[in-house]
């Protein structure tokens, strides 16, 4: 059975402001399992939120595929994907725009209410892991750039990559930061998601 969802947190915090926030994951599955799992972390300008597709949608973007149609959530500012598979990238099956061939173990940035593809590329690291893996973002320079940081065995963040998100908040606009997951990607095993120690840090807003 295809599961997707997604959590958001209940604090606002101000764009306009740095925001930075961190969790812990890590993605167990039997041996032998196939199918793909994957997730992303996102900044929306809603708190509450339903919908989110199930498979290449990650439980926060679209999918449509025969009887599956899922919208993606509402109020998207902008979503990290990272996709064992890659087909979080790619274009088709809910995504008007995107990669023709998915990147395996991959990040992909998408951006506004019609999940736009911002970029997409591989990870030094593996995603699917059984061990807990640390990841850091900061959305900075008045919400213009988003970094993505990594913590590697000996402790020390790593950028994985740095994008402009098109979008510049002069004034103090609301955030707020979430999780979704989805499992399978494709086929028909499941893989299991579980996070932790997820921190927020920035200016709150009511």
């Amino acid at each position: 059975m295809s599961t997707g969802m997604n959590f958001t947190c209940i604090s606002a915090f101000d764009a306009s402001k740095d925001i930075i926030w961190s969790f812990s994951y890590k993605i167990e599955n039997d041996p032998g399992v196939f199918g793909g799992g994957g997730f992303t972390t996102f900044l929306n300008f809603l708190s509450a939120q339903s919908q989110g597709g199930i498979k290449y949608g990650l439980g926060y973007g679209p999918f449509v595929s025969g009887t599956d149609n899922y919208n993606g959530v509402d109020a998207n500012f902008l979503a990290m994907g990272f996709d064992t598979t890659g087909y979080f990238g790619t274009s088709g099956s809910g995504f008007n725009t995107g990669l023709s061939l998915p990147i395996f173990n991959s990040l992909t940035y998408r951006k506004g209410t019609q999940f736009d593809l911002v970029t997409s590329h591989g990870l030094d690291f593996y995603i699917n892991s059984n061990i807990w893996q640390t990841l850091r973002f900061q959305l900075t320079n008045k919400g213009n750039t988003l970094n993505s940081f990594y913590c590697d065995e000996n402790f020390n963040y790593k950028l994985i990559s740095s994008v402009e998100t098109l979008s510049t908040f002069l004034e103090p606009q609301k955030l707020y930061m979430g999780i979704s997951f989805a499992t399978p990607i494709q086929g028909s095993d499941g893989f299991k998601l579980k996070v932790r120690n997820f921190h927020c840090y920035g200016n709150p807003l009511p």
